[in-house]
């Protein structure tokens, strides 16, 4: 009687169907926009828990209308363009300021006497030679702050993934 019992049990499970999921569109806070993959993914790579809106379906409607995505799109290469832009006159300025500093040392250089000596160098050829290196170092003093500058601006480009800042 028993097995009779159980077995019409799980006849009666077996008839009724499963309820079918339906997808839920889950909107971001705020904007009444439909949250993405990207947008999950990124929260929780961001670590944002408990976000608001419970789960997001996949199926459904897209992020909203053409003209809207266009705008959006726009705006977005906008951004991007200016802080191009930005980024390049940086650039420029430091690469400027480099040429200048590389050209003047050369100016310098040329036209500053040489230290010649005949026969072994003595006191005086070393003094004549500390007095040209001296007034030379100011030169070359800017020529490494420039050389310095343009590194760290492409150290700061290159973590702010700023591509090909070289044109």
């Amino acid at each position: 009687m028993l097995a009779v019992l159980v077995l019409l049990a799980a006849s009666d499970a077996a008839i009724k169907p499963a309820p079918t999921p339906t997808p839920v569109v889950v909107e971001k806070a705020g904007i009444g926009q439909t949250r993405t993959l990207a947008d999950v993914a990124r929260e929780r790579k961001l670590g944002k828990k408990g976000v608001a809106g419970g789960t997001m379906s996949v199926a459904g409607a897209s992020g909203g209308s053409e003209t809207q995505v266009k705008a959006q799109n726009a705006k977005m290469q906008a951004e991007y363009d200016a802080t191009d832009a930005a980024w390049q006159a940086r650039f420029d300025a430091t690469k400027k300021e480099l040429s200048l500093a590389q050209a003047s040392l050369a100016q310098a250089d040329a036209t500053m006497p040489n230290v010649v000596s005949f026969g072994r160098p003595g006191a005086a050829h070393a003094i004549a030679l500390e007095a040209r290196e001296g007034a030379l170092l100011p030169y070359r003093m800017r020529v490494k702050d420039a050389e310095a500058a343009m590194a760290a601006l492409r150290e700061e480009a290159s973590r702010a993934g700023v591509p090909g800042l070289v044109r």
